[in-house]
């Protein structure tokens, strides 16, 4: 698998363990937050809904959940 910089990640919040942040993946770098969701299922919808957008425009990204993040397996704070 190549760098995932830029695609998008569903991550649940360290800081609040009951929600979910939808991020632009930095790779095994820091994810950047775009927007945060109490349900899994919410955020993964605002994922796709942002995949969608990002097709429309040319980009082709993938969404990445917690299992399969670069972002989540190795953070850098």
């Amino acid at each position: 698998m190549g760098a995932s910089i830029g695609e998008i990640c569903v991550l649940r919040d360290l800081a609040w363990k009951d929600t979910w942040t939808v991020s632009i993946c930095a790779g095994s770098g820091k994810p950047e937050p775009i927007a945060t969701f109490p349900e899994k299922e919410r955020a993964c919808s605002y994922a796709l809904e942002v995949r969608q957008r990002r097709l429309e425009s040319g980009q082709d990204l993938t969404v990445h959940l917690p299992d399969d993040c670069p972002c989540y397996c190795n953070p850098k704070k």
